[in-house]
């Protein structure tokens, strides 16, 4: 009985001892495996937080996953220079412009210088080469940078035609022609400021004069060449003022006469609120030959012959003071004669 005893002594007290030395193998194993993921998982927090600060350090730093990523950013580095486009060809407006620049002035300065004295012969070779030079003009090939200013020039014919076709095909007023060059100069400002713009344009060569002609038309300080051939001419303004004076019947003057002239004064008078400062003193002597006419032929009307004459007197030297005024003010190369002063 003794020795049955001891055996369950013996046992029970070896068990434990059995045990105790894969527990704590397991506890050391956990322990190591727990600081390996804890380094792993704060070096890839600490690495993340790097590339968040500095964005270049990620494609400095060679990929430990995935060795070829360091040779596809040496093949994307290798990759050949895109062949140049169409636009960073080197621009041949230069030469362009040299071959066309004599060919244009002459046209442009032929047909704008057309005025009611021009001589027939002169009108239809004007129109004869304006024609020939749209037909090898559109017919020419151009570099592409050019494009714009081509494509202005080209515009330009419809109104050049039309303007040709005002003293060919038809008796015209004056107003009429003065608005057809208006459409003119209108088709022409963009052309001219394409040239400039292309920097083709060259106020010291006679073929280019034609440009800043165009856009001063426009442009100055003072535009009263624009004025002039817009309210002046393109109103009809001078033009109407001088037939009721040529047609007016200083003895008998008629009521019809005195409504026109009344008309026109008042018309003429609101316009002259939104004229230029520039032109006002001038425009006040048109104002003051139309009223002392007015007044003329009233007193004519009154049967006061003296005080008559003392008015429509005053009215034509209103008149001429206009005109000269007027002529000061726009120099000789910034109009042209459809619309020069009278």
């Amino acid at each position: 009985m003794a020795k049955s005893a001891g055996r369950p002594q013996s046992a029970k007290s070896a068990k434990p001892a059995a045990s105790s030395g894969p527990s704590r193998g397991r506890d050391i194993l956990h322990v190591i495996l727990i600081g390996l993921v804890s380094t792993a998982l704060f070096t890839a927090i600490a690495i993340g937080a790097s590339y968040a600060i500095n964005p270049d350090l990620a494609a400095n730093v060679p990929s430990q996953t995935n060795p070829n990523s360091t040779r596809i950013a040496v093949i994307a580095t290798d990759v050949p220079t895109a062949i140049p486009t169409a636009t960073e060809i080197p621009c041949e407006a230069p030469a362009w412009w040299s071959e066309n620049r004599a060919a244009i002035a002459q046209v442009v300065n032929n047909i704008t210088s057309i005025a009611v004295n021009t001589p027939p012969v002169n009108i239809n070779a004007a129109a004869e080469q304006l024609k020939s030079w749209n037909e090898s003009f559109a017919a020419a090939v151009h570099p592409p940078c050019v494009d714009p200013a081509r494509q202005a020039l080209s515009a330009v014919v419809p109104s050049a035609e039309a303007y040709v076709n005002a003293y060919l095909t038809s008796v015209t007023t004056p107003q009429q022609r003065g608005l057809a060059l208006l459409e003119l100069l209108n088709a022409l400002l963009p052309a001219a400021d394409a040239l400039t713009r292309l920097q083709l344009a060259d106020a010291s060569a006679a073929d280019d004069q034609w440009i800043g002609k165009v856009q001063n038309f426009f442009t100055a300080e003072c535009p009263a060449a624009k004025w002039y051939a817009e309210v002046i001419v393109g109103k009809d303004y001078y033009e109407r003022f001088s037939t009721i004076q040529r047609d007016a019947n200083l003895q008998s003057p008629s009521r019809d006469t005195l409504t026109q002239l009344r008309d026109l004064s008042s018309a003429f008078r609101v316009d002259s609120e939104t004229f230029p400062e520039c032109v006002q003193a001038a425009a006040a002597h048109f104002q003051s030959a139309m009223d002392s006419f007015f007044n003329g032929l009233n007193e004519v009307l009154n049967g006061n012959p003296s005080a008559a004459s003392t008015q429509i007197a005053t009215a034509n030297g209103e008149l001429s003071t206009f005109v000269n005024d007027t002529r000061q003010l726009i120099p000789a190369e910034d109009t042209y004669p459809a619309v020069q002063p009278a």
